[in-house]
C-alpha cells in the first residue's frame, strides 16, 4: 500500500536551502541520504523498484522506516531510471512495470521525512532533448503539490553507454546544447533554482575522456549550469570480502576523497554535487543478475 501522510511539507527558512552534497541511489524506488550520515534505499511502494525489476519488501510501513533515517534529500525519480521515466504514469518507458513511483509518492516521502527533492530530468526522450516544456510541466505539477523546486539535474550519466545515450549525445558538445536550453528555461520558470549538469571525473573511454572539456567549452552565459554533478565508485574488488580486508576498505575511503578532490579541479571552479557514491566490493553476484552495484549500497 502507498502511504500518503497528511502533514504539511517542510518550509526551509533562510536565503537558500541545504546544499545537495549527499549520496543517493539511482533507482526508481527513490533514494534517500543524509550528508555524512546513514543511507539506504527505501520506497513508499511495497518493494524496491528499479531496472532489474520489482522485489517486494517484507515490511510495508516504509514511511515510518524512512522517517527514522532522517534524510536531507530525496533524488527523484532516481538515476539511470530518470532517463527513461514518464512522469505522467510514474513508469519506466524502458522496462514498463505495474508498480509506479509518482509525484504523489514523492510528496508523501517529503512529508514523512522533512527532506527536499532533487529532480533528475528525462532529457533522453527524443521530444525532450531540445524542448524543455514537458519537464517544466512536470516541475510545475510538483510545485502544485507543495514540493520545493530547489535542485534539478539535467539527466543522469548521459556520457555513459546507457541505452540511447551515445546516439542522443555523441559528445559533450551535444549535451551542452541541451544543458544550455534547460538551464535558461529553468532559471526563467523557477527563479532561484539551481541546475546541475553531468560531468565525469574518471572517464573510461574516448567519448568520456573528451566529455568534460567539450562541455565546459560550450557552456557560457545564460546557459551555464549552477553546478556539475559527479558520481564516484572507488574500487576494492576482494572476492570474497573478509574481515581481513576491512583495513584496506577504510584506507580506500580516505584515499578516494583525495582522488575526487583532484579530479574535480578541472571543472571551472563551480560547485560540485556528489549525488552517487559507494565503495565497490565483491559485486559479481549482482553483475550476473544484471543489477548495478549502485542499487545495493
Amino acid at each position: 500500500m502507498h502511504r500518503h501522510l497528511s502533514a504539511p511539507l517542510p518550509r526551509h527558512l533562510g536565503p537558500s536551502p541545504p546544499l545537495p552534497v549527499c549520496r543517493t541511489h539511482p533507482c526508481s524506488s527513490a533514494a534517500f541520504a543524509r550528508p555524512f550520515g546513514r543511507e539506504a534505499a527505501v520506497s513508499l511502494l511495497r518493494g524496491d523498484l528499479d531496472l532489474a525489476g520489482f522485489v517486494p519488501f517484507a515490511r510495508t510501513d516504509t514511511a515510518t522506516l524512512l522517517a527514522a533515517l532522517m534524510p536531507s534529500t530525496i533524488r527523484w525519480p532516481g538515476g539511470t531510471e530518470a532517463d527513461f521515466y514518464n512522469w505522467h504514469s510514474g513508469l519506466s518507458t524502458l522496462k514498463p512495470a505495474k508498480e509506479s513511483f509518482t509525484q504523489a509518492d514523492l510528496a508523501a516521502a517529503c512529508r514523512a521525512t522533512g527532506a527536499i527533492p532533487i529532480f533528475d530530468l528525462n532529457v533522453l526522450a527524443p521530444d525532450n532533448e531540445t524542448n524543455p516544456s514537458d519537464q517544466i510541466a512536470m516541475l510545475r505539477a510538483a510545485k502544485r503539490l507543495g514540493l520545493p523546486i530547489y535542485y534539478v539535474e539535467v539527466g543522469n550519466e548521459l556520457y555513459s553507454n546507457a541505452p540511447g545515450a551515445a546516439q542522443a549525445f555523441p559528445d559533450g558538445a551535444s549535451y551542452a546544447r541541451t544543458v544550455a536550453i534547460y538551464v535558461d528555461a529553468l532559471h526563467k520558470a523557477f527563479p532561484g533554482v539551481q541546475v546541475g549538469a553531468d560531468a565525469i571525473p574518471f572517464p573510461e573511454d574516448k567519448r568520456e575522456r573528451s566529455w568534460d572539456a567539450e562541455l565546459l567549452a560550450h557552456l557560457r552565459g545564460a546557459g551555464s549550469p549552477d553546478a556539475f554533478i559527479v558520481h564516484f565508485y572507488p574500487g576494492l574488488y576482494q572476492n570474497p570480502f573478509t574481515y581481513a580486508d576491512l583495513p584496506s576498505l577504510f584506507e580506500n575511503i580516505y584515499r578516494s576523497v583525495s582522488q575526487l578532490s583532484r579530479a574535480i579541479q578541472g571543472l571551472g571552479g563551480k560547485p560540485v554535487w556528489l549525488t552517487e557514491y559507494n565503495m565497490r566490493g565483491p559485486y559479481r553476484v549482482f553483475r550476473l543478475k544484471g543489477i548495478s552495484p549502485a542499487e545495493h549500497d
